[in-house]
């Protein structure tokens, strides 16, 4: 599936997958990306003040968190939201 995406993909011995996350868990997969753009903004109004001047805000869809202090569910969460196809995520 990743071929088919353009998604470059190598095979490697667990060792060498845990010397790429400084031996943090990985359940056999490692994916290396760019960093998230973030806007910081300091409340509600600009929040949507932020949406409405966006290029193309019709029919995108935003995922507003608040609360999440565990790494390993904000993780899930982002990649979850991703397939699913979010436009972007509010982080409180």
């Amino acid at each position: 599936m990743a071929s088919h995406f353009g998604v470059k993909t190598k095979y490697l011995t667990k060792t060498k997958l845990s010397e790429f996350t400084g031996s943090k868990p990985h359940q056999g997969v490692v994916m290396k990306t760019s960093r998230l753009d973030y806007i910081n903004v300091k409340g509600f109004n600009e929040i949507f003040e932020t949406l409405e001047t966006s290029k193309d805000k019709k029919g995108q869809f935003y995922l507003f968190l608040d609360g999440i202090t565990d790494p390993q569910n904000f993780g899930s969460i982002l990649r979850s939201a991703m397939f699913l196809g979010v436009d972007g995520i509010i982080v409180n």
